[in-house]
């Protein structure tokens, strides 16, 4: 063979070398580019999954948030009627209550002279029960008449627009002398 064969022969190795040296390049082009895509795809997919997490979360948490300001709701409503129960009872005590204990033995003696009972002794407050602006108080009185009349005086105590407290009532009954002691309430100064 000659040196002018050999190089051809040489020329030709290296030409197919070449190609194929070029061929592993291509392939291993595609395949990093393959691996890369596979890669990118996981990585979508990932991020898919944790979208969808997310947006589960976000509606869990909404539905959370609505169940708490529901809740709030209901406790505002049940505040709101506690304290218009409370408002109404303290307008009552108001309507109800008497100013002072000068006004309580006013209506006690029109109430005796109306049941034609005469007034006597007429003792000072004492006071029985505190609760918030308000108190009660209790006054003994000694009174003369009979017992019609003094039947007379309960009815009128009963029927009394202003609140007269009868539940710690002491009653004497003697001839024609009776014993009584009756609360009012009256708002604290």
């Amino acid at each position: 063979m000659e040196v002018k064969e050999v190089i051809y022969l040489l020329n030709d190795k290296y030409k197919i070398l070449n190609k194929n040296k070029n061929l592993f390049i291509q392939i291993f082009l595609f395949l990093v580019l393959i691996l890369f895509t596979i890669n990118r795809c996981n990585n979508l997919s990932k991020l898919k999954n944790e979208k969808e997490l997310l947006v589960e979360e976000k509606i869990e948490l909404k539905k959370r948030i609505d169940d708490e300001k529901n809740k709030l709701n209901s406790f505002d409503e049940s505040d709101k009627n506690t304290i218009e129960q409370l408002n109404l009872l303290v307008d009552k005590i108001k309507i109800l209550s008497i100013e002072n204990e000068s006004e309580f033995k006013k209506m006690i003696y029109i109430f005796c002279k109306e049941s034609g009972l005469k007034l006597g002794d007429v003792s000072s407050k004492n006071k029985v029960l505190n609760f918030g602006d308000y108190s009660m108080y209790y006054v003994h009185f000694k009174m003369k008449g009979d017992m019609n009349s003094f039947g007379q005086f309960m009815y009128l105590i009963n029927k009394s627009k202003k609140y007269i407290d009868t539940s710690k009532m002491y009653i004497k009954l003697s001839k024609d002398e009776f014993e009584i002691s009756l609360g009012y309430i009256s708002k604290n100064k």
